[in-house]
């Protein structure tokens, strides 16, 4: 009996102390058209890598064949929702340059023919894909 608590005990800690160091994001906006091509808006809540924000875009839902666009803030940024309730998946688009506010560092696109691509913000802010 004595050797179930210790093990239990040791189980206890070993479980307590594994940290999960994914980083955690939140979405600020999702649009969906009726041709299934979606927007997405999320922010990193802590710092994140230029592949840590990809791998979460493309955890996004898509359909093959349709377009997945998603932005990625940092966490010094304060997004706002501005996709939610637009009409089409190129006013979802447009909204995010035209919108004032905080501009994302990474747009994440997986195109019809299932190319990706990830344009960082930071490293070429000159980019059609930055704000």
């Amino acid at each position: 009996m004595k050797k179930i608590a210790i093990l239990a005990t040791l189980t206890l800690i070993t479980v307590a102390g594994c940290k999960d160091d994914a980083p955690t994001f939140t979405q600020i906006g999702y649009f969906k058209g009726e041709n299934r091509n979606r927007v997405f808006s999320i922010k990193a809540e802590t710092e994140v890598s230029s592949e840590q924000a990809r791998v979460e875009a493309e955890s996004k839902m898509n359909t093959a064949g349709r377009f997945t666009v998603v932005y990625v803030f940092t966490p010094d940024t304060n997004p706002t929702d501005t996709i939610t309730l637009a009409s089409d998946y190129l006013s979802a688009n447009e909204a995010m340059f035209d919108t004032p506010g905080p501009a994302w560092r990474w747009r994440y696109i997986k195109a019809p023919n299932g190319e990706v691509t990830l344009h960082d913000c930071e490293s070429a802010p000159d980019s059609d894909n930055c704000k």
